[in-house]
């Protein structure tokens, strides 16, 4: 029914529909999770700690129905446990928005962290005014053992565990697993090996130790498995030369200028795989992290029959081919190395 609501900046009212006292909270809850969410990559890990936690504490008691086991807030209630309402796919939505909107883009810290060195984190402009605080030096270093990916990591992606494990006993959904894949998927393609380790790693034990088998479905294998296969190939690798040789001499009596403008592309794209892999060398630690869990997953009974027969061929197929893609990219480098100060070669 159309009511008559005030308008901000107007005079008098406007006859139209109110927006729904739902989407109202949220609209008030959401600046304050990004606010806190900003708190989470400061350059101090007490201040990334707390404002992590105190996010995570508004997004679990605010944002889930109340479980069967709490009892009423009223004083009148005498400790009696209040039925938990049947839950609604709004409920659920609105934690995947949060995952999407909030949580997830929390990981681009760890990028700031290998980008602006270690710890570190996007300080404010040089015209801000500060009152009390004053600017930090910038000759004040940060420890290693105090970066962003030692320190905070883990609590981000086991408080996101958490909620989606909560999710499942609550709301008898798997819609937050997709969710957290999503963030680990975005480890897994980090341009920092360190990061893609570390997410690979919490995917394994995701899977293996934090998810019942139950919601392990066959949509979310495939998930896994496309994850896993694509961290043993090599990104970039150039086609082998001889392909190349092979179409130029079979074009002899073409046009000559394609030839040579194949063999210079040939050529750039060698040179870009070999500086990219001199420039993000941490990344050659995934492939063998990433062989490591696929192997420890089909040689266990569980979870090779869980996953099926076809993803475990799909598995298998990849470890073969990511040992040939990775044998040839160690070729590649090994023909390319460069000598340093000492005359030692270096891929």
């Amino acid at each position: 029914k159309p009511i008559a609501h005030k308008v901000p900046g107007e005079t008098g009212a406007r006859v139209g529909y109110a927006p729904k006292p739902d989407s109202e909270e949220l609209e008030l809850w959401w600046p304050i999770l990004l606010g806190l969410s900003r708190t989470v990559g400061d350059r101090r890990q007490s201040v990334r700690i707390k404002g992590l936690v105190t996010m995570l504490g508004v997004i679990n008691q605010h944002f889930f129905a109340n479980s069967p086991t709490e009892p009423k807030n009223d004083e009148d209630s005498d400790d009696e446990m209040e039925p938990t309402t049947s839950p609604q796919h709004g409920d659920l939505q609105t934690l995947q928005l949060i995952f999407r909107g909030v949580l997830t883009p929390i990981l681009e810290y760890a990028e700031t962290d290998m980008t602006k060195g270690v710890g570190s984190a996007p300080l404010l402009s040089n015209d801000f005014e500060r009152f009390i605080t004053r600017k930090p030096s910038p000759a004040v270093t940060t420890d290693s053992k105090d970066s962003w990916i030692d320190t905070t990591f883990e609590h981000l992606m086991d408080g996101c565990v958490s909620m989606c494990l909560r999710s499942m006993d609550l709301y008898k959904s798997d819609a937050l697993v997709e969710e957290v894949l999503a963030m680990l998927n975005s480890c897994l393609i980090s341009d920092s090996g360190a990061l893609a380790v570390l997410g690979l790693r919490k995917l394994h034990q995701f899977i293996t130790e934090e998810i019942s088998k139950e919601f392990l479905s066959d949509d979310t294998w495939a998930t896994v498995c496309h994850m896993l296969r694509r961290c043993l190939s090599v990104r970039g690798l150039p086609p082998p030369t001889s392909n190349v040789a092979t179409e130029t001499k079979g074009n002899n009596s073409g046009n000559e200028d394609e030839e040579i403008e194949k063999r210079r592309e040939a050529k750039i794209m060698m040179d870009e795989f070999v500086l990219e892999e001199r420039v993000l060398s941490s990344r050659r630690y995934i492939g063998s992290c990433a062989t490591e869990i696929i192997g420890s997953l089909l040689s266990n009974n569980t979870y090779s029959q869980c996953m099926g027969l076809g993803w475990y061929l799909f598995l298998t197929t990849g470890l073969g081919n990511g040992i040939y893609e990775w044998e040839a990219a160690a070729k590649i480098m090994d023909s390319h190395a460069e000598l340093d100060q000492n005359g030692s070669s270096h891929p």
